[in-house]
């Protein structure tokens, strides 16, 4: 919080430099944590967007009809695709052994049995696909259906752009049923 100025007291770097970084974390909280023309939606209420870039545990999404990245705004994956919730994780498998999960990328994975040292890749499916530049023609990311998720989703990343944390308040509804499946290439 910005200490309010008293009447004749000196405007000191300092002060100036708080006041600025203020401005600018809610800047980068508004461009990047919630897209200004959605600030007031509802929670339960489900927009559309595009995938522009995928990270460990969330997208950058743009809403449609957007040419430029003034509307993108980060997007949690749902919970079992995030990067976080089982990288290095050993957990009770469904057969009663211990795996281990260790991430390769954003969306490939490879889990070991604990007991027998046998591992398999997994990757998500159906993967996510962003938006590029193919030759001369521009191809549009996956469409998603996302919302604000109430108590916030958990995930934060560093902007690195700004270098500020943002936080992520939307998240993939995942109605494509998007998951882990073994690696067949």
């Amino acid at each position: 919080m910005i200490e309010p100025w008293s009447k004749g007291e000196p405007i000191t770097a300092r002060k100036l430099n708080e006041a600025i970084g203020q401005g600018n974390r809610l800047d980068a909280q508004a461009r990047f944590g919630r897209p200004a023309m959605y600030a007031n939606v509802p929670n339960a209420v489900p927009i559309k967007c595009t995938v522009v870039s995928v990270h460990d545990d969330h997208l950058i999404c743009r809403l449609p009809n957007q040419q430029n990245n003034s509307a993108d705004f980060p997007v949690a994956k749902p919970w079992k695709l995030r990067r976080t919730t089982y990288d290095g994780v050993t957990r009770p498998w469904i057969d009663g052994t211990l795996r281990t999960w260790t991430y390769v990328d954003e969306q490939s994975r490879t889990q070991q049995n604990v007991s027998t040292g046998d591992t398999e890749g997994q990757v998500i499916v159906e993967r996510y696909v962003w938006g590029m530049t193919i030759g001369s023609t521009d191809y549009v990311g996956d469409e998603l259906t996302v919302q604000r998720v109430t108590g916030g989703t958990g995930v934060t990343y560093t902007d690195s752009a700004t270098g500020y944390v943002v936080t992520v308040d939307f998240e993939d509804m995942n109605r494509d049923g998007r998951a882990w499946s073994l690696d067949n290439e």
